[in-house]
């Protein structure tokens, strides 16, 4: 599951304080058919942030707790197999992916890709409920995994009130 994912992306990090009031949020209990709602996803991903990087401002925190939770996702038995087919689709046709990756990993919103050049793309996210850097996180960590090298991702807009954000991902050309 994703909470397993970034759970085991942080490793160390998650403290005995943290798992105590991830508990008190009903995490990480048993994984649910339809998963968590947004409010508790959300507060899991403030206070993991927090606890977990507390030496860092909130953006940096967010940016982090995505990049672990990509790579944590590594670990798991579904997210070794989808590493490797990344790899082989490599960073553009992965980039390209995100949101088909997006849907089955997140129950909350929708990614529209849009193919800006051969190693340039822009998300475009709608009902998006998570700290921007989150996201750019998770997107840049995931090019990396497809092969990617000097990957960036930057946030375009963010709209909150319309929880809608749009980022724009890159790499080095090839």
């Amino acid at each position: 599951t994703t909470l397993e994912g970034l759970l085991l992306g942080l490793g160390n990090r998650v403290t005995p304080t943290l798992t105590t009031k991830l508990n008190q949020l009903g995490l990480p209990g048993q994984p649910r058919p339809r998963g968590y709602p947004i409010a508790v996803w959300q507060q899991a991903a403030r206070l993991l942030g927090e606890g977990a990087f507390p030496e860092i401002p909130e953006d940096e925190a967010q940016f982090q707790l995505g990049r672990r939770l990509v790579f944590g996702l590594g670990e798991t038995l579904s997210g070794k197999a989808a590493a490797i087919l990344s790899r082989r689709l490599g960073p553009r046709t992965a980039a390209l992916r995100l949101p088909v990756a997006d849907y089955h990993g997140c129950n909350f919103g929708s990614v529209k890709a849009l193919e800006r050049s051969s190693h340039e793309v822009e998300l475009r996210c709608l009902d998006y409920r998570f700290h921007p850097a989150f996201g750019r996180g998770c997107y840049q960590a995931a090019v990396q995994v497809a092969g990617g090298v000097e990957v960036w991702c930057e946030v375009r807009a963010d709209d909150r009130e319309a929880h809608a954000v749009t980022y724009r991902l890159g790499w080095a050309p090839v």
